[in-house]
């Protein structure tokens, strides 16, 4: 894995670990339990064993999750005949009101309005 990740911009993949969970999380994503012992659990390890690795790579469940929500949401935004409540579903989100709020809490704008940019070449310059 190589360039950077969404939301921080650190290195993504600087642990071969942290890609494994990021590519767990891509996997389950849709899962009704997307937490920690589920992600634990398919990668075969313990709860407490994740976030003590997560922890020493400076992430935590919670943020990676939302990272990777961030970079999927984002490139399905790119096409134009998928719904944003589809996009939600894809990412993970029970309805389309909480993935707009999520999302706006990550860029700044709705993600119509992240679309249109995205359209126009401009997508987060609001960010």
């Amino acid at each position: 894995m190589t360039g950077t990740s969404g939301l921080s911009g650190q290195p993504a993949g600087v642990d071969g670990f942290v890609a494994s969970v990021r590519d767990a999380i891509v996997i389950l994503l849709r899962a009704t339990r997307l937490d920690v012992a589920t992600i634990a659990e398919a990668l075969g390890v313990g709860a407490r064993t994740l976030q003590r690795r997560l922890g020493r790579a400076g992430l935590d469940f919670t943020w990676l999750v939302a990272d990777v929500r961030f970079d999927i949401a984002v490139r399905l935004l790119g096409n134009p005949r998928m719904k944003l409540a589809e996009i939600a579903l894809e990412v993970g989100y029970s309805d389309q009101a909480h993935f707009s709020r999520a999302f706006r809490q990550w860029t700044g704008v709705p993600p119509r309005e992240f679309r249109r940019r995205f359209r126009s070449g401009d997508a987060l310059s609001g960010r």
